[in-house]
């Protein structure tokens, strides 16, 4: 089984939650991660936490809604 994890950034590294989603998601099998920006050391950590593949999204510059 393969569970995809979407992964917000925060202050320029992986949300803690999804950090702890991706941990939780290993124990049922093979992680995929879907990652919204960041470096590649943002990247690195999504692997340490159990992700096998990581998919890097980059929107368009204001496609994303901002936060009220």
């Amino acid at each position: 089984m393969n569970t995809w994890v979407f992964v917000e950034e925060s202050n320029g590294a992986p949300a803690p939650v999804g950090l702890e989603l991706l941990t939780k998601a290993r124990d049922l099998g093979d992680v995929t991660a879907v990652f919204l920006g960041g470096s590649d050391e943002a990247i690195a950590e999504l692997g340490r936490h159990g992700a096998g593949a990581v998919y890097k999204m980059t929107p368009p510059a204001g496609a994303l809604l901002a936060a009220a």
